[in-house]
């Protein structure tokens, strides 16, 4: 074969590969579908240990073709595996770098830098040859182009990572030892149009296998499943084997049989059929023979269609509630194991996912194999995203026709692989490319091939100014439109006729996403919108190693000396590196719950929001506040529909009371709901008990009461003590607070919140101040504002201070200036204790991180916790463990505790002062603390998703014109919890109903 370089011409896409087709495994005898490839006989392994050497393009360059085998190849390296992760903590091989839209080489199309970084990769093989076989090397993932080598010989180039290649390697494979060797580049033409959104990792990634065959045997075949009237017919057309026997065997055991005609085409009729769905997986087995190979596949009977802008899965509307998921493992980079790939798929149907869409390329073929089998939809996109180019030259990857034939490759290459699977029932051409002719030709060429799925490209439907609305996809896909926009598209005649899409929507980057409920009580309440998928799956921060206290050292953009990088915007996933649950999953579960309840008139009534799957396929469990859980089925309510259950309970003799309804499916909770049965406002009127006295000095008021002695700043109304027995409480000077830790939803509002308010340094300030004292209480009144250097005053208040025997009321009633910005970080008082204050109870809404806009995980109720397990461990610290709408809080320690009681305040107790994680880039960067931050918050702002998506909704917003702030923090001794002297901090507050 002919060598010529490859990696800069765009007139070669590929050499030495015959046509992409499906994904199979043969093998000699009869299987079930989705046996371990492994045990197949025409199935060779060559992952494992290579050896490997490191060079500059430059220095490999003249060695090609006829000197290859003389590159030296001293090192060893796994594969699969990329090679920068490979010796990360070793003077190593490149380094990792995390770029969202920006290229990390000059934008100079389709030429790459000469000193690109090239791994040569060589292993040798025993093969036994046999006479009227061939023989096929196959690699299903490598980053970003090779050319390949058997024994000397030049076998061909590739340089779509994310697609398998298929290299005819018969002629030069010899009988016993034979060499391969592969040459991977970093960056090649294909480069301009693999700028997707991660991290930039290079190698060969997936299996690389060989797959011995007779001579003349099957090549390919489609499997296309239909129904009419309340049959289905399975049409099959093989490629290459005709007369080739089939069979189609049910679920339940039934075999029907046929032969394929001349012209490759066989048809099964199945009556009463079991039909696929993600709720009911179920699966046919096809298994065709042919010339001594038999090929398992699993068929799942199902339809998709489109009608009067309606999206249908076998004749139900049904609803996608999904997440994007790139291949992330926090070790090995791309390298991403079939355990772990079903590790992932058993924590999304856990969480009540059933879609994927593949950001922004095609998996594992074994994953979308697991789907199949788990049940869950997929949007399976093509290796295809010039975001970059999108923006520096606009019409050159998206219309100038020397790209046309990379860019509809692309959409070729997927469309052979995944055609066959029952799970994917949408197809996508790629992400963020523009548009212009050569997209219109990706989604043709689909169209074509298959006309029974839709095709997905939101870069034909819209842009940032909507320039582009393309008819040619069968959807309208939008990223982070708000949810106002999208209840206008589904309700407005103005709006285009086809389906919505989210294709992107809830950043979940950080401390968030906290809009997701917003969105699915419009998944759910239009016809017309078709869901959405989160971004993302999962943080892809890279584990470099561990702190002596355990604490993983997670690293992002950046953190390689990576000039060119995108900082933490990599850490944007719904589940942590190691696959934590983040508190956003645990929103998105309950948003994405099955069962939907309400009360009318006393009466509870069950949505059911499941497509195909009766109610009473679950149970409930249902108890009053801390009573006992009673249990009993659900009754049948058929999917789509509503019923009524009846409950007997009794009412608590005094206080709150809540009606809890847990939806279980065996032992696992698949939603809940909440009823207010009775709320009763806590009395926060501190009493008189015992003797108070108060001493004003120059800079203070200090405040005795029996054995508590408070001092308070005259000027800022910061405690600076609090004495207990004589024994200090407070590690730092305590008071009103307005800062929090900006999450990543809040760049856009740091600047405003620091640079235009001073919030970050902003305290207290009074005009002036009184103090009276009768022996039973003193009183120390005083107008403030909160004041930064060099900044405006953006709230102004009246403070009024009453200490009792019970506590200290502190009445601060607020007032927004005109200066003030559309929305506050916070507004409340903190307490900064000693560690020692660790274990923690609250009455609020737990146990989970939750805030105004995102609580749906939790239930009001009584929790215990620790300080420790109240902190989220964000890889970049920011705001985090708040605890929403709560009416009691206590820390305890061994001296004695600390209690807080109001009429739903927010609350947090964690390790780190908003200052200290304000200035820390890394979680595992934050010191050792010996203090415990105690918060007690009117309200703090909304979390939103505001880090790639809409504004944070108004409603969330802490933006009152006026308001007063009211809580009652007392002080027990441990053991007696006789009443000390305390804090008694007193905020009233009024919110919206229902938040």
């Amino acid at each position: 074969m002919h060598f010529k370089f490859c990696h800069e011409d765009l007139s070669i896409l590929s050499v030495g590969q015959g046509e992409p087709r499906s994904y199979y495994i043969p093998f000699t005898r009869e299987v079930a579908p989705y046996t371990d490839r492994e045990l197949s006989g025409a199935f060779t392994q060559l992952s494992g240990k290579w050896s490997f050497g490191y060079y500059p393009f430059t220095a490999v360059k003249n060695y090609l073709p006829e000197r290859v085998g003389e590159i030296p190849v001293d090192e060893v390296i796994n594969v699969p595996a990329n090679w920068q992760l490979e010796r990360l903590h070793e003077e190593g091989y490149d380094k990792p770098n995390y770029t969202n839209i920006n290229y990390p080489i000059p934008f100079d199309p389709p030429y790459v830098p000469n000193e690109n970084p090239t791994g040569v990769y060589a292993r040798t093989f025993d093969f036994k040859k046999e006479e009227d076989r061939r023989q096929y090397m196959l690699f299903e993932g490598v980053d970003a182009c090779f050319y390949l080598f058997l024994n000397g010989e030049y076998m061909g180039y590739h340089e779509i990572p994310h697609s398998t290649a298929e290299f005819d390697i018969t002629d030069a494979l010899v009988d016993g030892e034979n060499e391969v060797r592969v040459v991977v580049l970093k960056w090649c033409k294909g480069t301009y149009i693999d700028d997707q959104d991660k991290f930039r990792l290079s190698g060969i990634f997936r299996d690389v296998y060989i797959l011995d065959r007779p001579e003349g045997h099957l090549i390919d075949y489609t499997v296309v499943t239909e129904a009419q009237g309340e049959d289905y017919i399975v049409s099959v057309n093989v490629v290459g084997a005709p007369g080739c026997a089939l069979s189609l065997k049910s679920p339940m055991g039934a075999v029907l049989s046929d032969v394929a005609d001349e012209d490759g085409n066989a048809l099964f009729r199945v009556e009463k059929p079991l039909l696929w769905s993600a709720e009911n997986p179920n699966l046919y087995t096809l298994t065709i023979s042919y010339m001594g190979e038999y090929i398992a596949e699993g068929v799942g009977l199902r339809q998709v269609n489109i009608e009067d802008g309606v999206f249908y899965l076998n004749g139900v509307n049904i609803k996608l509630l999904g997440v994007n998921r790139h291949d992330s493992d926090t070790v090995n980079g791309y390298a991403v194991t079939m355990a772990q790939m079903e590790r992932d798929l058993r924590i999304m149907k856990a969480h009540n996912v059933n879609c994927v869409r593949t950001s922004h390329y095609p998996n594992d073929p074994r994953f979308l194999e697991l789907c199949d089998r788990i049940g869950l939809y997929i949007c399976d996109e093509a290796d295809l995203e010039a975001h970059a180019a999108w923006g520096l030259q606009n019409g050159l990857i998206n219309d100038d026709p020397a790209w046309k034939e990379a860019v509809v490759d692309r959409s070729r290459y997927l469309h052979a692989r995944d055609k066959n699977r029952p799970c994917v029932i949408m197809f996508s051409i790629g992400n963020e490319s523009s548009h212009g002719a050569n997209m219109e030709a990706a989604i043709e060429h689909l169209h074509n091939v298959d006309p029974t799925r839709p095709v997905h490209y939101e870069g034909a439907t819209n842009n940032n100014d909507n320039e582009y609305n393309s008819k040619s996809p069968d959807v309208y896909s939008r990223m982070y439109a708000s949810t106002e926009w999208c209840e206008n598209y589904c309700t407005s005649e103005d709006y285009d006729e086809r389906p919505l899409f989210l294709c992107e929507y809830s950043h979940a980057m950080g401390n968030g996403p906290a809009d997701l409920r917003d969105y699915a009580e419009l998944f759910f309440k239009y016809d017309r919108f078709m869901g959405g998928c989160v971004w993302e799956w999962c943080d892809h921060a890279i584990l470099t190693g561990r702190k002596a206290d355990g604490r993983p050292v997670y690293a992002y953009g950046g953190d390689f000396g990576d000039e060119i990088n995108d900082n933490n915007f990599c850490c944007d996933g719904l589940v942590f590196p190691d696959r934590t649950p983040s508190p956003g999953l645990l929103e998105l579960k309950y948003v994405y719950s099955p069962v939907k309840a309400r009360m009318e008139d006393g009466r509870v009534i069950l949505t059911n929001r499941y497509d195909f799957t009766d109610l009473s396929t679950l149970t409930l469990k249902w108890w009053v506040n801390g009573g006992e859980a009673k249990e009993m089925p659900i009754p049948s309510i058929p999917p789509h529909g509503e019923g009524e259950i009846e409950l007997e309970y009794a009412l608590p003799d005094s206080g709150n009371a809540y009606l809890n309804l847990s939806f279980m499916k065996g032992k696992d909770e698949l939603g809940h709901a909440q009823f207010a049965l009775r709320e009763e406002t806590v009395n926060t009127a501190p009493a008189p008990m015992g003797e108070v006295t108060i001493t004003e000095g120059d800079e203070s008021y200090t405040v005795i009461t029996a054995d508590t002695e408070y001092t308070l700043c005259k000027s800022t109304l910061t405690f600076l003590s609090i004495k207990k027995n004589g024994k200090e409480l407070l590690k730092a000077p305590s008071g009103i607070q307005i800062w929090r830790a900006p999450t990543d939803n809040e760049k856009e509002w740091k600047s405003t919140w620091t640079w235009n308010c001073g919030f970050h340094t902003a305290k207290a300030k009074t005009y002036a101040i009184e103090a009276e004292c009768d022996g039973k209480s003193a009183v120390i009144k005083a107008p403030f504002a909160m004041v930064a250097t060099k900044n405006p005053v953006t709230l102004r208040g009246d403070a009024n201070y009453t200490f009792t025997g019970e506590g200290v009321e502190i009445s601060l009633h607020m007032k927004k200036t005109d200066r003030a910005p559309d929305m506050f970080p916070r507004f409340g008082v903190r307490f900064i204790l000693d560690k020692s204050f660790h274990k923690v109870t609250y009455d609020g809404y737990g146990p989970y991180e939750s805030y105004i806009d995102t609580h749906a995980a939790s239930l009001i109720g009584r929790y215990e916790d620790t300080v420790d397990g109240m902190f989220t461990p964000y890889i970049k610290p920011q705001e985090n463990g708040n605890r929403y709408r709560c009416t009691m809080a206590k820390v305890e320690g061994a001296d004695g505790e600390v209690s807080v009681i109001g009429n739903g305040f927010d609350f947090s107790a964690i390790p780190y002062t908003a200052e200290i994680m304000s200035k820390t880039a890394h979680n595992h960067e934050l010191p050792e603390s010996d203090e415990t931050v105690l918060s007690i918050d009117y309200r703090q702002n909304g979390i939103g998703s505001h880090s790639c998506g809409p504004q944070l909704l108004d409603k969330y917003r802490l933006n009152e014109k006026e308001f007063t702030f009211k809580v009652l923090v007392k002080f027990y001794k441990k053991k007696s919890r006789d009443y000390g002297h305390g804090i008694f901090i007193s905020i009233l507050i009024s919110r919206p109903c229902g938040l």
